[in-house]
């Protein structure tokens, strides 16, 4: 059975045909560039030499597959940027808060902090029956749902 993904105010799916191509419906492209610009000018890159966008999308694939990887625990992988950095939030198929999983997404976001220099991160583990606290995120991209 499929459950429903959360669908809080000004969301938006990304859809992943690639590790270079990113999908976004052409209702939801605006909120997906405000995004892109978000990043943009939070995260500068003081050399000039590289792209903060081409790494960003690098970064939401990287998401992606990794949640995907974790389908038997994940229902689903939110994205936000906020007040510097970007909130990744993860909403558990568990009804309680899981130990083990919260030591795995500590060390994703280390593997990602050591690969990306710039990424600031706050992540967050919510369970199922808690993840109605997603609406109170704006621009909130919808990375993974439902295994995909």
């Amino acid at each position: 059975m499929q459950t429903q993904t959360t669908s809080p105010s000004k969301s938006f799916r990304l859809r992943f045909r690639s590790e270079e191509k990113i999908v976004v419906e052409s209702d939801d492209e605006h909120l997906f560039k405000l995004a892109e610009k978000a990043v943009a000018s939070t995260f500068r890159f003081s050399d000039g030499t590289r792209n903060v966008n081409e790494e960003f999308h690098e970064f939401l694939n990287a998401v992606h597959q990794w949640s995907k990887d974790q389908s038997d625990q994940l229902e689903e992988t939110c994205l936000a940027v906020s007040g510097g950095h970007i909130e990744l939030l993860f909403v558990t198929k568990m009804d309680d808060y899981d130990w083990e999983f919260n030591q795995k997404m500590i060390d994703f976001d280390t593997e990602q902090v050591v690969r990306y220099d710039w990424l600031r991160t706050q992540v967050m583990q919510i369970p199922r029956p808690d993840k109605s606290c997603l609406t109170s995120f704006n621009n909130l991209a919808i990375v993974y749902a439902n295994g995909n």
